[in-house]
This record gives C-alpha cells, sequence and structure tokens, in this order.
C-alpha cells in the first residue's frame, strides 16, 4: 500500500505495513515545491461530514483549513465556473445542446464496467467527451508518468 489517504487509513485499521515509493506521504493529494512556487498533484479536498473520519483525522493531528471554492475550467477560449456540467453557458452553442441532450438520454448509455463507462451512464457522453474524460486522463496519465 502506498501513502495516500486511501493506503494510510488501510495501515492503520489493519496494521498492514505502508510501502511509499515517495520520501513523504500523501499520495496525489501532496504538492511539490518548484523554484518557491507550490504544485499540487491532485485535488486536496474532502467533502465529508462523517463525525468518525473527521474524529480520526483530529486525533491523528490532521489540521483543515476550510476554503470558499473558486475554480474555473478554461475551454472553447472561455472560463467556466465548476461544476462544469451546471455552468454551461460559457461554451458553444453546439456543444451546449450536445451536452445537455446527452445528458438527458444518459441511462441509454451501457451499465459501467469501469471508469469512463460510469461517467458516461451520470453525466451522459457530452458532458464527458467535453470536459470529465480529458480532465481525468490529463490527471491520471500525469500521476502515473511520475
Amino acid at each position: 500500500m502506498g501513502g495516500g489517504l486511501a493506503g494510510l487509513t488501510a495501515s492503520l485499521f489493519s496494521g498492514a505495513p505502508v510501502f511509499e515509493a515517495e520520501d513523504h506521504s500523501g499520495g496525489v493529494a501532496a504538492s511539490d515545491k518548484v523554484n518557491g512556487f507550490t504544485f499540487d498533484r491532485g485535488i486536496h479536498v474532502l467533502q465529508t461530514k462523517n463525525a468518525e473520519v473527521l474524529n480520526l483525522f483530529e486525533e491523528i493531528g490532521i489540521k483543515f483549513a476550510i476554503r470558499e471554492r473558486s475554480a474555473y475550467i478554461y475551454a472553447f477560449g472561455k472560463y467556466t465556473a465548476y461544476p462544469f456540467q451546471i455552468n454551461s453557458t460559457n461554451l458553444p452553442i453546439f456543444h451546449r445542446i450536445k451536452c445537455v441532450l446527452d445528458y438527458l438520454q444518459r441511462e441509454k448509455n451501457p451499465e459501467p464496467k469501469n471508469y469512463e463507462n460510469w461517467i458516461r451512464r451520470e453525466i451522459g457522453n457530452g458532458f464527458a467527451d467535453t470536459f470529465l474524460i480529458p480532465y481525468s486522463e490529463k490527471f491520471w496519465v500525469s500521476i502515473r508518468d511520475r
């Protein structure tokens, strides 16, 4: 198991050893410093209200900062507020119509057998092809190539 959130949690509850390739824990929730700049490897967000999880983090000394989200996606020459699926007004009209129509027909997509199928079934092919699949490929390929 690695030293990311899942690996550390599994180790805590099972006693299994942690084998981390990096010199620090954090997995994709870690950041790298380069020439005075900090770059997040992945999403540093925990969206839970589960008291058991929050109490566990408090017990082991993890501190959280609460922030208001201000996230945008640059697509088709414009910035679109996140979440992309409900802020599609900056998309060109053809893409906007395709995203909405595909969303309304998403249940026609096959039952999910993998992450891409699940995305298509949940948000439709338009949103999948325009945003979430390219985002996921960029994110996960960049992690794999480290």
